[in-house]
């Protein structure tokens, strides 16, 4: 029996020694060129302790950014046809936006 791959799912998380919920707000990713041009895909949720910001893809899959107390995930699904994961780049390009919340 074979059977294929029909889906990717893709994490990085990046531990921090501060708060970090704010840090993945819409406004700021995008005003740090770090979404721009994706559009969300639901609502922000935003907590003092809890943070999630999901943005659709142009084709298909979404990119899911949280944050909690010590660390931020970068979360992307994506079909197995050979492209890059969005968030290696949005992942550094955060790092080096932020970097004094390690």
């Amino acid at each position: 029996m074979q059977q294929q791959l029909s889906g990717l799912n893709f994490d990085i998380v990046i531990p921090t020694s501060k708060p970090a919920t704010s840090t993945i707000a819409a406004t700021f990713l995008d005003a740090a060129n770090i979404t721009s041009g994706m559009e969300l895909a639901s609502e922000p949720i935003s907590t003092p302790g809890y943070a999630r910001t999901e943005y659709r893809k142009p084709l298909n899959g979404s990119i899911i950014l949280t944050a909690e107390q010590t660390r931020v995930g970068f979360s992307e699904t994506f079909s197995s046809d050979g492209e890059a994961p969005a968030i290696i780049r949005m992942s550094r390009s955060y790092t080096q936006m932020l970097p004094n919340l390690g």
